[in-house]
């Protein structure tokens, strides 16, 4: 991730979400489910054991008290995760 007129951890921190759609409530915190986000000053973040199957992961920067900022900054990106042990060429692609 990539982030520009923003400094972290100045003026907040970025949350990371796995198939939820981050909360964008002005003065809420941007929290979901334990396991569904991570809160974090890294620029990067690995999930572990994401099931296979198709996915949408989200990045969202907020303020230090997990809210989010004015307007909501939020990136998206699908992925497929493939079952362990298929390669590309048993999956046809």
């Amino acid at each position: 991730m990539e982030v520009a007129n923003f400094v972290i951890p100045a003026q907040g921190h970025i949350h990371y979400y796995l198939d939820v759609y981050p909360p964008t409530t002005p003065g809420q915190p941007s929290v979901t489910a334990p396991g569904t986000y991570y809160a974090t000053t890294a620029l990067f973040y690995t999930w572990n054991n994401v099931a296979a199957g198709n996915h949408t992961f989200y990045v969202q920067l907020v303020n230090s008290d997990h809210t989010p900022l004015n307007p909501p900054v939020v990136a998206q990106a699908a992925f497929v995760v493939t079952p362990q042990g298929l390669n590309q060429q048993e999956g046809g692609q």
